[in-house]
């Protein structure tokens, strides 16, 4: 039976791996007003060559000598002056067809303008604070209802993408029951999961949320990125699943896909609600055999996981 082929070992959850989720224009105008002066040349005098005379002239009257004559006298009368202020030279006054400038209102003196409010600081956060963030987005027994146990528990490796965004630490924990083959049999949920990366900055946590969401284009890009848990990621279908947003963002999902639960070929099929709170990036599931694992199971463990982030924060 299948049931007594699932053992401790029915479903094996790999480590996720972590990744971060205005020409100037010269206008010129040249105007040239070239005055000449104008007048006419006069023209020469005409000479005239007189006639010669026809008729005998009747004799000139005989002068009398230059002895003779009265001379005139050496001044004239002088001219009687009238009793009159002599003219001055009047000051040419000016005329103008423009108005006076208007005399300019002095403005009143207008309140500064108010400083801009600086930049709220960076905040970064040091190795020890990564740690203790992971360790409250991490998944645990504890967490759990009576009856389950750690399967696995690993620290994340980071990829190229998460060391450029300034990852600092991850962890990734699967969680199974204490008897998978009565859960399996039960059509009970058969893991609960978290994994969760710790980064310097939330801009780095931003920025490779971002770089995930690029790669991630499919189902199965998203199943390969749980490792080995699926028989064959091509074959995994996917679908977006109605979730209220967390945290500062978030995407939740189900993946369905045959598992090989010690030896025996089951469909499982995978619930994730991945989020950003600040500078972590976390990923909270569950999965069950031959159905969606309820939303209801998921948010208490999500609100848990939030809120000790934040406290951590």
């Amino acid at each position: 039976m299948i049931a007594d082929r699932v053992s401790d070992r029915a479903i094996t959850s790999p480590p996720i791996r972590s990744s971060g989720l205005a020409v100037g224009i010269l206008a010129g105008c040249i105007l040239a007003v070239l005055l000449a002066g104008c007048g006419g040349d006069a023209s020469p005098a005409t000479t005239e060559t007189p006639e010669p005379a026809t008729e005998t002239a009747a004799p000139s009257p005989t002068l009398p000598p230059l002895a003779s004559v009265t001379p005139v006298s050496a001044a004239p009368a002088a001219i009687p002056a009238v009793n009159e202020a002599p003219a001055t030279a009047a000051t040419p006054i000016p005329v103008s067809n423009d108005s006076p400038p208007p005399t300019p209102v002095q403005a009143p003196d207008a309140a500064p303008p108010p400083l801009p409010t600086p930049a709220p600081a960076v905040k970064t956060y040091s190795a020890a604070q990564a740690q203790a963030q992971i360790n409250g987005a991490s998944l645990t027994p504890a967490d759990l209802p009576p009856g389950w146990k750690v399967q696995s528990d690993v620290a994340a490796a980071p990829d190229a993408d998460a060391i450029s965004c300034g990852w600092l630490t991850g962890r990734t924990v699967a969680n199974l029951p204490d008897d998978p083959v009565t859960a399996f049999l039960a059509a009970k949920t058969l893991s609960f999961f978290s994994n969760a990366a710790a980064y310097a900055t939330a801009a780095g946590a931003t920025d490779c949320a971002a770089r995930a969401v690029a790669k991630l284009k499919s189902p199965a890009d998203i199943a390969r990125a749980f490792g080995t848990l699926f028989v064959d990621p091509n074959a995994v279908t996917g679908a977006l699943f109605p979730y209220p947003q967390v945290a500062d963002g978030s995407f939740a999902g189900t993946l369905t896909g045959k598992v090989n639960a010690a030896g025996t070929t089951i469909d499982l099929t995978v619930l994730i609600v991945a989020f950003r709170k600040g500078n972590v990036t976390a990923v909270i599931g569950s999965a069950r055999s031959g159905a969606t694992p309820p939303a209801d199971e998921l948010t208490p463990l999500i609100d848990l996981v939030v809120s000790r982030i934040t406290a951590n924060q």
